[in-house]
This record gives structure tokens, sequence and C-alpha cells, in this order.
């Protein structure tokens, strides 16, 4: 990629200072050898440091690019010289009651070469990439990273500087205020090797690079592994999610496969009639629900259908209509409707956390699985004071199930992989069974995670809001709740903020609080209401395997999720993603990785999912943001390998060659023998990665005031007209899927609301 203007205009000026640098180091030199040199000392060091800035801006301006280091220590030195001559002017003037003409005048001149030639790097850089999120120095650093971790097998024509464009990109969708930890990752790379005695990132060569990452993250453990785990996945994310990528890895988009040409044509739906507020503004409503996804979008409907009031609808994240603004493309899409650019990690970074921000919430990303909540669970609950009625919630699942269309999955859509997995399954007597989920008419493009664009995911953008909005109910997007006003035990206002920054004041006779587990509990934390507010928090682990068969099976053509198996404390659930996603659990560094991806035709992935204990918290940290504290107990990792095991026997029982479980470690499972390596080199659970789409708890339903946020009528304990329901109130994981119960429990409170007036 040719050099931009920017970049010419920086290596002329360097050029031309080279010039006047040489031309100042013969001045002084003059000046040393005659009779009118006042002070021999200073001109020494001046000659010095003029001959210095000459070689490195002659150096630098040869190739800003290849010649960055010389670019850098000019910088350096400018800013010493600048430095000195302030501290030691100051010191002289202590003394002398005067200021040193000489060193006010080297100050001067090096901080205004400083800061003229950082703002015109800076800008050379930002016109190289194209940036728009990134800063330069984090720009540069993942190209250096990019390099190291891609290397030769970039497609002919896809350069590393288009890789940082891609990511920049990738950013830009996210939601401003959401990046800052990536980027100081990014920005930690840099001058990480300077704890190590060795030059920052970008001022090593390619191989030094390499055999630096090599030596220093691949064996070791704690804050440097996971920064640079983090680091690499992303570029590997990045990287497998482009188009140049997909030759090598033999994916095919959905429209160049049979299945999109044999796929039912069906209409378009309306577009959602959503509002977006642009200024400041105060609102009075009835009935404010604050969320519109699994939760929110139903309890919406019933109200508004019930009540005959005005019902309002808050959302944070923006409305897009799936026809006309999602794409199959995964950083795009991730990046546009995933919380945080699907970015969001628990606090010591062993647990990514994946979510929907936008109308309709996870509800438009998740895979459609349709689990009723197990009878014992209520059980649990009922012992734990949050008072369910068995009976009632039976039929408020079947209301449920029968507007989003659950049913069994179209077997025609079952991909190659997950007929694998059911095979070595039933194989080994475990029962598999097909999912139940709220498609209609599937085509089997695989994109559920990214959002269906074809309309055949019944998401609550095709049912629930559009019948909420029929009887009346207002779905406001881009509108963020900050906090509640309280007064005595009302909550009087809602505080809430749109994307401009601008306040906007909502004022309701009820508000139900509907954002989802993280959310919620941070919407009443940041309120000031505290009492069991981020307490007993879950999640659905799970931890990806890719297991490679001889044969090509195209796992990517089909639905994403199909088969799964019951086993003792965990399910078995097969998934497969586009390339990107894929990559972030790949096992493997470097090549090794690389090479695997370029058979990723051959892969069958699922994962072994385990309800979690309630053991996480919820708290505010420095930067007022909610923070995840959560760590897997011994029995859930027990259970989590416990799973990986079982679903390396099925897939080797189906004729896998070998099972890679998403480790740290390169641990290859070619035998049954090989499942104990799961025991013996998986210790710590950072030794592998692991993510849930399903975080539960943080405001638990109980009427044991000393346990529950909530009471078994939904409402904050203290307060006449705030409720809280979506999975933050379970008192523990439901252990499956939670699509539907979240979905069941929000009729079930809808109609205990709408009773209590």
């Amino acid at each position: 990629m040719g050099y931009t203007g920017k970049e010419i205009k920086f290596e002329k000026l360097l050029s031309i200072l080279s010039l006047v640098f040489l031309l100042g180091f013969v001045l002084t030199l003059y000046m040393i050898f005659s009779s009118q040199a006042i002070n021999s000392t200073y001109l020494y060091i001046t000659s010095a440091v003029l001959i210095l800035m000459f070689v490195l801006s002659k150096t630098a301006s040869g190739g800003i690019r290849d010649n960055n280091i010389f670019a850098d220590m000019l910088f350096v030195f400018l800013l010493l010289i600048a430095l000195a001559s302030c501290v030691v002017g100051i010191v002289k003037y202590v003394e002398t009651s005067t200021i040193n003409l000489f060193l006010a005048v080297c100050f001067v001149i090096s901080t205004f070469l400083f800061i003229v030639l950082l703002i015109m790097w800076r800008n050379s850089v930002i016109e190289r990439f194209d940036l728009q999120v990134l800063s330069p120095t984090e720009a540069l650093n993942y190209r250096a990273l990019s390099e190291v971790v891609i290397s030769d097998f970039r497609p002919e024509g896809y350069s590393f500087d288009t890789i940082v464009k891609d990511f920049d990109n990738y950013l830009d969708h996210i939601k401003k205020g959401s990046t800052l930890q990536v980027r100081l990752v990014y920005f930690a790379l840099q001058f990480i090797p300077l704890i190590f005695f060795n030059l920052p990132l970008t001022w090593m060569g390619k191989q030094k690079r390499v055999n630096f990452i090599k030596k220093r993250f691949l064996n070791t453990s704690g804050i440097f592994r996971t920064i640079f785990r983090s680091a690499k996945q992303l570029v590997y994310f990045v990287y497998y999610s482009s188009k140049p990528s997909f030759k090598s890895t033999g994916y095919v988009i959905f429209e160049e496969r049979e299945r999109f040409k044999e796929m039912k044509q069906i209409p378009d739906p309306e577009p959602l009639d959503v509002t977006t507020i642009k200024e400041s503004k105060e609102i009075h409503t009835d009935i404010c629900v604050i969320g519109s996804g699994a939760a929110g979008a139903v309890i919406a409907y019933e109200l508004a259908k019930n009540t005959g009031k005005k019902v309002t609808v808050l959302e944070a994240g923006k409305y897009f209509n799936p026809q006309k603004d999602y794409s199959n493309m995964e950083t795009e899409m991730v990046g546009k409707i995933y919380k945080n650019g699907g970015l969001e990690m628990t606090q010591d970074f062993d647990l990514a956390i994946m979510q929907g921000i936008c109308v309709g919430g996870t509800t438009t990303i998740n895979n459609g699985i349709c689990f009723r909540t197990p009878n014992y669970v209520f059980d649990v609950w009922d012992k734990l004071g949050a008072k369910v009625d068995v009976d009632k919630i039976g039929k408020c699942f079947d209301r449920v199930e029968n507007i989003i269309g659950a049913k069994g999955l179209d077997l025609n859509k079952i991909s190659k992989g997950s007929s694998k997995f059911y095979e070595g399954a039933d194989k080994l007597g475990l029962n598999p069974d097909w999912f139940v989920t709220n498609f209609k008419d599937c085509g089997g493009a695989g994109y559920c995670n990214l959002g269906c664009k074809y309309n055949r995911k019944l998401s609550m953008l095709l049912n629930y809001l559009p019948m909420a909005v029929e009887h009346g109910a207002e779905i406001i997007a881009d509108c963020t709740a900050v906090k509640f006003r309280t007064g005595g035990s009302k909550a009087e206002k809602l505080l809430c903020k749109n994307s401009n920054g601008d306040d906007i004041i909502i004022t309701a006779d009820k508000f139900i609080i509907s954002a989802g587990a993280i959310n919620s509990s941070e919407l009443l934390l940041k309120s000031g209401i505290k009492k069991n507010v981020g307490t007993r928090v879950s999640f659905n682990i799970t931890t990806p395997m890719m297991a490679k068969f001889p044969d090509t099976l195209n796992s990517f053509d089909g639905i994403q999720m199909c088969a799964y198996v019951e086993g003792d404390g965990f399910l078995l659930e097969t998934v497969f993603n586009p390339p990107g996603t894929s990559s972030l659990v790949m096992q493997g560094w470097f090549e090794k990785l690389n090479e695997r991806m370029n058979d990723y035709t051959k892969f069958a992935t699922a994962a072994p999912v385990v309800g979690s204990e309630p053991n996480g918290t919820i708290k505010m940290s420095l930067f007022n943001k909610a923070s995840v504290d959560f760590d897997l107990t011994p029995k859930d990792f027990r259970r989590l390998k416990d799973g990986m095991k079982l679903l390396s026997r099925v897939f080797l029982t189906a004729g896998a060659e070998e099972v890679l479980p998403a480790s740290y470690n390169d641990l290859i499972i070619r035998t049954d023998s090989d499942c104990e390596k799961i025991d013996t080199e998986i210790i710590k659970t950072e030794d592998v990665s692991m993510g849930s789409a399903h975080p539960q708890g943080g405001n638990p339903m109980s009427d044991n005031k000393n346990i529950g946020a909530i009471d078994s009528n939904f409402k904050v304990h203290g307060y006449s007209n705030l409720y809280v329901c979506d999975a933050s109130i379970f008192p523990t994981g439901v252990m499956v899927n939670p699509q539907l119960s979240i979905m069941a429990m929000a009729n079930y409170a809808a109609d205990i609301i709408a009773e209590n007036g």
C-alpha cells in the first residue's frame, strides 16, 4: 500500500529538519574552534545533540514506515531535551535569579519541534489506516502483532494495513466508551517488553517479535497470558472474518450455497415502529419497561393488551431492521448488536460474557433454543423463598411457545457436524435429541449469532414487540437508563441519556426493569438501591471443543445448534460458527492455529454446558460500570471437565481423528485414554477458554429479605412501584438455555403486575 499524502509531508519535514540540524552542527563546530566561543561546554553538548538529531531525522525520512524506530527516538530525545532544559534552567534561576537565555531557547525550540512532529506523525498514521477509534500507537501495535500471528498465511492482496483498518472498523461499530479495555491491551503491548529489558514491540524486527512473544507469553500465566491471549484472539477474529481469508478456510457465504437457492421465499415484515429522541426531553407514561428483550418485550405486550394503559419501552441499543441493516459479516454484526462488541468479560478475564444490545435484545442473536425450566429448579427456588405457582407458570410456557412458534428442528437443515455428534452419542447410548427452536422456514444459513437477516428466527422483533406496538406501546431506542430518583417507597423519576448525552427524564406510575442480568443490577446499584442487589450471579458455562474428521463436513452449512445430550450435571450441545468466531476457540498458536484453520471444513464443534452455582457478584467499578466477580467453583469445574471428557468420547466414537479443547496449551485427544489428559493438563480455569451467553441472577427473587432483592410479586423490596423481571431475578440458574424460561416468567410477572393495578 502506497504512502499517504500526510506521510510524504512528514518525511519531507524530517528531511528538511535533518539539513537544519546538520547546519546547526557545522555552526557549533565553527563557534567551538573560533575565539568567539563563550561557553564551550554548552557548545560541545549542543554539537553532540545536533549530530544525533541529524542522524535520527535523516534516517527516519528515508522511509517512515520501515524506520519508525528512528522517528520514535527523535521524539524521545526532543522530549528529553525539553525536560532537561527546563530542569537545569529552573536550577540556574534559583541560583542566580536570572533566566539562562540559551536554556530557554533550547526548551522553546525542542518543545515546539516535539509538538509539531508528534502532530504530523499522528495525523500521518491516522490517514494511513483511516482510523476512527484506535490511537496511532494502538494501531501500530495491532499491526505488529498481526505480522507475528498471521505471518505468511495472509492471502495475496490482503495487507496487514487492511487488517488494522478492519479492526478499527469493528471497534467503530461498538458503542462509545466500551472499547477502552481492549484498547489498553494494545497500548500496553508496546511497553511490556521493557519490563523484560527488550525493545518496545514496534521497534523489534518481526523475527525478534516472534521470539519474544513465544518466550514470554507461551510459558507464562496471570496477567501477561491474559493480555496476549486477548490481543492475539482479536487479530485472528478480524482476519478470519474477512472475505480474503475465506479461500484458505474453505468457507462459503450463504448466498453462494445451494441452501440459499432452495430457501423458501417469504415477504419481508414491516419495519418496527421505533422512536429515537435526539434532544433533551421529559416523558410521562403509565408503565415504563426498561429493556426490549426476552422479558421486556413479553411484559410490554401483556400489559399493553390487558391493562389498556400507556406502555413505554426503553432500549439502550439501536433499532436495526434485519433485512436492511444486518449483514453476514462477523466483525460488523458483533460490533453492532453485541454488548461491548462481544468484549465483555468478568473482572479476572476468565469468562467472556455475550449479550445483545439492540431492540429485541439477545433474542436477535441467540440460537432460538427453547427449554422449559426443569421442575426441580422451582423446588430449589421455593426453599429460597421464591414462590412460583408451578401450574400457572406451566400455562405461561404454553402461551409463549405458541406465540414464538417453538417447534422441533427441520432435520433437512441439520449440519453434518451435528449429525456426526448425534451419531457418536447414539452409539454410546446417550439418547441424543434435537433442539426445539423458534424458527420458521429456516434456510440453514448458520448465522443465528449474527442476527438473522432473512427473518427466519422469530425473535422479539417479529412477534411480541410488533404486537405490543399494535396495542399502543411505544418503543424508544438508543435511550440508556442511568439511575432512578427515589422518594420514600417510590421510584419517582428515571434519568436516561440518548446517544448524544442529552437527558431524557421519564416519570411513570410503574417502572419494570428488564434490562438483563447484569444491566438491571447496575441500574439499581447506580440508583443507590443495594439490598441484596448484585448477588447470587450464575452462568451457563461453556467451553467449545473442535473435532477434526478425515472428510470434509462443511459444518458451517446448516443450523448452528442442532443436537444435545443430557449428562450428569451438564448438557452437551452442538454449535458451529463462521470462521472468525471459530478462530477464537481454535486451539493453537501462530503457525499451528493457522494450519488448523486451513482445515476448517473438516471440523465439527460442540460444547459442554454447566449451570454454575450462584456464587458470582456484581459491583460498581472505579469507572462507574458494572463489574462481574465470578469464579467457577471446584465442583462446577469438575463437571465442566467431565463434560469435556464425555464430549471427546462422543466425537471419537463418531470417527473424529482428534479432538481439540479450547485450551491454552496444545492438548490433543486422539484416543479414549487421551481423555484423561483433560484432568492432568487443565488444572486452572485460565488453562481453558470459557464463555457464557446466559448470565443469570443479580437481583434474586425471595420473600426472605436476607436473600432477595425482589419479592415473589416482582417488586423491589421496600418499593411500591418498582419491579424487576428478567434473568436477573433467578435465585439460581435454570441450568438450561434460559430464553424460554425468561419469556414464561415475564408472562407470569405481567399477570401479577396487572392484578396489582
